[in-house]
């Protein structure tokens, strides 16, 4: 059986996590390591409940399985996530540990020199451009990288005899909520800008560069600035980030050369240091290009950070516009190419959890999510595009493979990223997620996991608390009418539109819209505007066949769908409705008229691909009969 390697390692969807999993991926692959990579989106919210569940990533595997453990501490934005992780894996396991660029001394650790290259990056301020009001913007002072590269600058200035006071350095949170304060304080302790800002991080860099600007001054003209880590937003800066990349080849190299040393009962050193390359660039005034530089590249990567927005927004919308189990994970698997993965297995709890035992000993795979490849056939067809399989009846594994190993292939090594599946405090599964030389990790799996989360806290709630199919009725049906609501409609249209349909049998796509309610609710009250509303709900169905789609879409806003293949009732269908309808208001003898606008427009069963123009031609055509009722009232 092949060996396998974890790695913990939260908010995966950051540039150095992603280059790093990349890299460890290829050096297990190379050694012959299965490698599971145990990820987290972090805490976006101030719900402790939802921390809780991101946290029990750490509770998912059986560490016995495991040759060797990789953490990157400093990315876990949870609190105390490494203490409980140490404590499991001492617990439970006595493989080596290593943690790379931060850690506790529990570990074996692969860091960088924080403090010899924060106190080069000073010294090139000083030496190389003559700086002698240099300001520090650090990270928070709880984190030891951030007191490592913060000392790295006062024995930087130290050892060039220049003075800094208090008002020189600003503890920061490693983002940029505090840059508009850390200026404030530089400008006040100068009355203007200082020289220059060397930054603990590239997102405070960014930051400050912003809000300097923001108050007039230029960069690097009127103030340096450096950074710390080589993101991709800083080199594709107006002015590209003078920064430090950090070496994460090296160091998913140096991690697998720890555990393969340990576990050969060799010797070595507890902590190994990798020095951090000094990127100059124009932030700084050198003015030099990286090599290389792809800003195609960057604008691509922004265009597609806004595409996965977007698309987060209206995946959780449309999972919960599904009703049964398989349409919400085929609607899922419609987005899945946006996640970058290979291919994720859904495996979910086969048994009821708890806070002490998050997910079940065994589980239950359901759904394999493959990323769509896109054809002239199949590229605007939402349906065609979930490729994965759904497993009705599941397949049970025990919870220490990960994955069943029937699924994917043994014969060669496999990396898998692995996030848990929760809503708020309640955890359904896990998910995992094949990454491939091939493939990339994108940030729209946030979004997507999340979804699964609020699939299934929805079937949950149907199950819970109301009859299934009353349910399905009620999120379809408009309870003041009794047909179709929008929803519904929208529904029917699509499984229409989506039906191959050869025939030339007429369909007409009908728009119509009380006249009057208004009218009705100011001068009688809206009781009578509710049933104005009915009769106009029931003279539709009474003038339509039980195939044909009738639903108020809106507050007087009403649309039906004919399918009868009799063209001469499509024909005829406005005039049968009004003349109906001024039957019944007669026999009802209210106070006021009830008078709908109705336009209409005929297509062909053959030809529903422009259902679209269609509607928006009845609508067209309802708005001129409307206008024209208008006018004749006014007259």
């Amino acid at each position: 059986m092949r060996k396998k390697i974890a790695a913990f390692i939260g908010e995966i969807g950051r540039e150095f996590q992603k280059e790093f999993i990349k890299h460890l991926m290829r050096v297990t692959k190379e050694r012959d390591y299965d490698l599971f990579v145990f990820s987290n989106f972090g805490s976006y919210t101030s719900t402790h409940l939802y921390d809780s569940c991101e946290r029990d990533v750490i509770r998912i595997p059986s560490f016995s399985e495991f040759t060797g453990i990789v953490t990157l501490p400093d990315t876990f934005d949870l609190d105390g996530m490494e203490t409980v992780l140490l404590r499991r894996i001492k617990n439970e396991c006595s493989c080596p540990v290593v943690a790379v660029r931060n850690g506790s001394k529990q570990s074996y650790r692969i860091l960088v020199d924080d403090f010899q290259t924060t106190y080069n990056m000073t010294k090139h301020f000083i030496e190389d451009h003559g700086f002698t009001k240099i300001c520090y913007m650090s990270g928070p002072h709880s984190a030891a990288d951030a007191i490592e590269r913060l000392n790295g600058y006062k024995a930087a200035m130290a050892d060039a005899g220049l003075q800094i006071t208090e008002q020189y350095v600003f503890e920061g949170d490693y983002w940029i909520f505090r840059c508009s304060m850390a200026v404030d304080q530089f400008v006040s302790a100068f009355d203007g800008a200082p020289e220059a800002v060397i930054c603990g991080n590239d997102y405070m860099a960014l930051g400050l560069c912003d809000e300097f600007k923001k108050r007039g001054y230029k960069i690097p003209d009127d103030v340096a600035i450096s950074g710390f880590d080589d993101i991709v937003e800083g080199q594709g800066y107006e002015q590209p980030l003078t920064t430090v990349s950090v070496p994460s080849k090296d160091m998913a190299i140096e991690a697998m050369n720890v555990i393969e040393a340990v576990n050969e009962g060799k010797k070595i050193n507890s902590d190994t240091f990798l020095s951090g390359a000094i990127q100059r660039r124009g932030s700084c005034g050198c003015n030099l290009c990286v090599s290389g530089f792809d800003i195609t590249g960057i604008s691509r990567k922004l265009i597609e950070n806004y595409v996965d927005v977007r698309m987060a927004g209206l995946i959780m919308t449309d999972v919960q516009n599904c009703i049964t189990e398989e349409e919400k994970l085929k609607l899922l698997g419609s987005y899945f190419d946006r996640t970058g993965f290979a291919r994720s297995f859904l495996c979910l709890n086969t048994d009821d959890n708890d806070n002490d035992q998050p997910f079940s000993e065994t589980m239950m795979l359901r759904k394999e999510f493959r990323p769509f490849i896109p054809s002239v056939r199949n590229l605007f067809n939402q349906d065609n595009r979930d490729v994965g399989e759904f497993f009705e009846e599941g397949i049970v594994f025990e919870r220490r493979e990960i994955i069943p190993a029937s699924v994917y292939d043994n014969d060669k090594p496999v990396c898998f990223v692995v996030m848990p599946v929760h809503h708020k405090n309640k955890i359904y599964g896990y998910l995992a997620s094949e990454l491939t030389e091939d493939s990339d990790i994108n940030i729209f799996i946030a979004p997507f996991t999340s979804a699964i989360g609020v699939a299934y806290e929805d079937l949950f709630l149907q199950e819970e608390y109301s009859d299934y199919a009353e349910i399905k009725k009620q999120s379809l049906i408009d309870t003041l009418t009794g047909i179709l609501n929008r929803r519904g409609f929208e529904q029917n249209l699509k499984e229409m539109v989506s039906t191959k349909d050869l025939s030339r049998e007429p369909v007409s796509f009908i728009s119509a819209d009380m006249d009057n309610l208004k009218f009705i609710n100011d001068n009688f009250g809206h009781l009578e505007g509710d049933f104005a509303l009915k009769t106009v709900a029931e003279v539709f169905t009474s003038c339509t066949s039980e195939n044909d789609i009738v639903a108020r879409t809106g507050g007087d806003e009403f649309w039906i769908i004919l399918t009868s293949s009799n063209i001469t009732l499509h024909e005829n269908f406005i005039k049968v409705v009004e003349a109906t309808l001024a039957s019944k208001c007669k026999q009802l003898g209210k106070e006021y008229d009830i008078h709908v606008s109705i336009g209409s427009c005929i297509s062909y069963k053959d030809n529903l691909t422009d259902a679209m123009e269609c509607l928006s031609l009845a609508d067209k055509r309802m708005y001129e009969k409307k206008r024209a009722y208008k006018n004749r009232s006014i007259s």
